[in-house]
């Protein structure tokens, strides 16, 4: 056993493709991601979550510790990511800050976190000012969301090239983390003898520099074997074999040396799942407690260690730039190089280059519009798009216009205001199309190049009132044509653009139906469910019948995209049909349109009016149809239901005599009987606001006793979603440590287990886990101090109240036990 400790950093690289409609800006629902809506709630729920409250489990299988791994592992969150967390995951978000700000005060001033380049594109085929706008975008974003600067950047796949690394020390980075084959040589600070890095491999346990004419970098190198074990081999399944590794590793030859590994963040707990627990155990077992190992970070790390030596950096076969993920330098990103992830062997990655080529023409054309526009408005346009993130980041707040005023040549006008930030949003666009998951994979259909594509239309569209012809989008076209899809029915990227891309864009009239449908049948609706309206707003909605016939109305509607207040005033009469379907007409005209299609109206049908859309329920945003249809059919679903768990008893009363009759259950009797508990699942979680009663607990224990002798699958999702809630509300707002809460907290979790019903405990773990290791104490303390003896009998329940709801949460309760009869044997009650 090494009997020194061994300095670690574990790095981790929180990223998921930005995945939001570019129209919409919310992320539609991914069947693939079943049981969740969408991959950023799928893997919140296996990675960024657990990782934020890691369970420590003893040999019994109790939790007896729980921690926050980004306390302790060096990180960088993709920008776009971590807006979705705040937004969607507050509580994940903020232990991640809270981590960071922690590791500061632990390690000598130098926080865990870092930043990413803003939206994970290939830096070293980006232009110059594209890169540069991509470092500050990701350095204002961090410095905005963990109140400090940050010391280091993590580079897209570790992509790298000397114009970047030119940018970076100018910009006062610190340092980068690259992989061991991005080196191309090095020199040791004794000697000015440079050493080919592919005949003798780097040493991944010092830190480098890269020194040029104005400053120098710091480069780290990930050691390639861990890194390796940890992403593919496995190795986050034994926590113990994992510190054996590192302790024992032959390469650490001194104090001063540093294990670095480096992999997706996503391991731990999404690709490797439990591989969070494997984590923190190994930080408990191996750093908090015998101290083998140092968990350290990379500011910390070098502001004890300043690199000595020097290092060259590689920059690929084609002299482009390298990274991480391929062998060939930055290839995978712009040709068929031979790297691929997915796919069948004798797929091709052919259509990777006229997909990059199609891209470049028209980003090629945008940025001359955005250039040509609004040079004779801005002083320097593209100092403008840099500071452009302070606008993203304030959400659009046309209230503080302080980073635009500064470019100004002039005092602006509206229209003029409205045109920068139109052109400011397509140059955000245009940096998405090349968010490089879209060429990472085998295929061009993957959801992750469509996505590409989606960014690249919504850009052109917002430069197409200034485009002088559609040439740009035409040629892109044509490239797009010639990247072909391995499919054979998904032709090539330009059948996918017209069939998937274009059909499905939610243009101003899409937004305009969902705000009228909304208003319809959800007048009373909360703004807050629906995410639409954190993009956009209306105004001077009204709406009117024709004449006497209440089934067609007409009105006008103002719909604002608050990203540039781009504002269009509508038209519409709608026809309301049998069964509350619709036909919406709409127009940004005049009613006078109207007029020519009265009959097509008359008749409900479809018109194809070069001035008029023609919408219905079908093109509303899924999120909003769901709303209502769930709102229009409650009272039928409601009286359904109710006629069915009326059957109740019936139904319980034949499975006990096909139970006292030794019977088994053939398949029409299953039938109706599923039905009927599962209606009265369904009202029951309708009525439940709090702990059920004794009659429901009677009730329902009978109903699971006999269904699970029959070995019945019963529906019970709305069941299991309702417990979990009740628990969680009634847990998290009680303060009183002394109240009843919690033995029928206790009385409900043994009811579930005796019901082999499986509920979402996750949270209340941590929370039962916190009220164990800090209220207990706290108890345990008043119960030394307290002379009254109904007082102290009071406080001796409620801690073995608490000690049981935590035990039946499978927490360790050996501690608290022992110091509670400890405190029992040295105190004087009365019995």
């Amino acid at each position: 056993m090494s009997q020194h400790k061994v300095n670690l950093i574990v790095h981790g690289h929180f990223y998921q493709p930005p995945r939001e409609d570019p129209w919409t800006n919310e992320i539609e629902d991914q069947p693939s991601a079943f049981p969740e809506k969408n991959w950023n709630y799928r893997i919140a729920k296996e990675c960024y979550g657990p990782n934020a409250y890691s369970r420590v489990l003893d040999e019994n299988g109790k939790i007896i510790q729980i921690i926050n791994n980004y306390q302790y592992i060096s990180f960088n969150f993709g920008p776009t990511l971590l807006n979705w967390l705040e937004e969607k995951e507050p509580d994940v978000f903020q232990f991640v800050i809270e981590a960071d700000k922690q590791s500061v005060l632990d390690h000598q001033g130098h926080g865990n976190a870092i930043a990413q380049v803003y939206n994970h594109v290939i830096m070293p085929l980006q232009t110059f000012e594209d890169k540069k706008t991509q470092i500050l975008w990701g350095l204002k974003h961090f410095e905005t969301k963990f109140g400090r600067k940050s010391e280091g950047i993590w580079l897209s796949e570790t992509a790298v090239d000397y114009q970047t690394i030119d940018l970076l020390i100018e910009m006062g980075i610190k340092f980068i983390i690259l992989s061991p084959i991005q080196a191309e040589s090095f020199k040791m600070s004794n000697s000015d003898h440079w050493i080919d890095a592919k005949k003798q491999p780097i040493d991944s346990q010092q830190v480098y520099k890269v020194v040029r004419s104005h400053g120098e970098l710091a480069v780290f190198f990930f050691d390639q074997d861990l890194s390796h074990s940890v992403s593919f081999e496995h190795l986050l399944h034994n926590a113990d074999h994992f510190a054996s590794r590192i302790i024992h590793n032959p390469l650490v030859k001194n104090d001063t040396d540093v294990i670095i590994i480096a992999s997706d963040g996503e391991i731990f707990g999404h690709h490797e799942p439990f591989g969070d627990m494997c984590l923190s155990s190994l930080i408990h077992n191996y750093h908090n407690n015998n101290q083998q190992i140092r968990f350290t970070n990379f500011g910390e790390y070098l502001a004890e260690n300043p690199p000595e030596n020097e290092v060259e950096i590689w920059l690929g076969n084609d002299n482009k730039g390298s990274s991480w993920s391929c062998i060939h330098g930055v290839g995978r990103w712009y040709k068929n190089c031979g790297c691929y992830t997915g796919g069948y062997p004798d797929w091709t990655q052919e259509w990777r280059h006229p997909l990059r080529k199609g891209l470049d023409i028209l980003k090629k054309s945008i940025d001359h519009i955005y250039q040509q526009e609004l040079s004779d408005m801005i002083d320097d346009v593209w100092a403008l798009r840099n500071d452009y993130i302070e606008f993203i980041l304030n959400n659009y707040n046309l209230d503080n216009l302080g980073f635009l005023s500064r470019h100004a040549k002039q005092k602006l006008n509206k229209e003029e205001i409205k045109k920068i930030l139109r052109l400011l949003e397509a140059q955000k666009y245009a940096f998405f199309m090349y968010t490089s998951c879209g060429w990472f994979f085998t295929e061009i259909s993957g959801i992750e190049t469509i996505q590409n594509l989606k960014y690249a239309y919504k850009s052109y569209l917002l430069t197409e009132p200034e485009q002088q012809d559609n040439t740009a989008l035409e040629e892109m076209k044509a490239k797009l044509k010639e990247a072909k899809s391995n499919i054979k029915e998904y032709h090539q990227g330009l059948w996918l653009l017209e069939k998937w891309v274009i059909p499905e864009i939610q243009d101003i009239f899409h937004i305009a139906n969902n705000f009228i449908a909304l208003q319809i049948y959800l007048p009373q609706y909360n703004k807050t469910d629906f995410n639409i309206f954190n993009h956009y707003f209306y105004k001077d909605f009204l709406i009117s019948p024709i004449s006497n016939n209440k089934e067609i109305k007409k009105g006008q509607i103002t719909i604002i995209d608050k990203t540039n207040r781009y504002d269009v005033k509508m038209f519409f009469i709608i026809k309301i049909n049998e069964y509350n379907h619709y036909q919406l007409y709409i127009t940004d005209q005049d009613f006078s349109h109207f007029n020519e299609i009265k009959e097509q109206i008359q008749k409900n049908k479809k018109i194809n009016h070069p001035y008029i859309n023609n919408l219905c329920e079908q093109n509303l945003l899924t999120q909003i149809k769901n709303a209502i249809i769930a709102e229009i059919t409650r009272d039928k679903l409601d009286e359904i239901a109710e006629m069915n768990a009326q059957q109740l008893p019936g139904v319980l009363e034949l499975l006990e005599r096909f139970k006292n009759i030794n019977s088994g259950l053939t398949e029409l009797p299953k039938f109706f009987i599923r039905n009927t508990i599962e209606a009265y699942f369904y009202l029951l979680t309708e009525k439940l606001i709090t702990f059920p009663s004794q009659v429901q607990y009677k009730e329902l224990a009978k109903i699971f006793e006999l269904t699970n002798f029959f070995k019945l699958e019963i529906e019970a999702t709305l069941l299991k979603k309702k417990f979990s809630q009740i628990l969680k509300d009634e847990l998290s707002q009680n303060e009183d440590l002394l109240s009843p809460v919690y033995a029928k907290a206790v009385e409900l979790i043994k009811f579930c287990n005796q019901a082999h019903l499986k509920i979402e405990k996750f949270q209340l773990e941590n929370y039962i886990f916190h009220i164990l290791k800090n209220h207990v104490p706290q108890l345990a303390q008043q119960l030394k101090d307290t002379i009254e003896e109904e007082t102290k009998f009071k406080i001796m329940i409620q801690i073995r109240k608490i000690i049981a709801l935590a035990d039946i949460f499978n927490i360790s309760i050996e501690e608290e036990n022992t110091r509670f009869f400890d405190i029992i044997e040295n105190i004087n009650i009365e019995l």
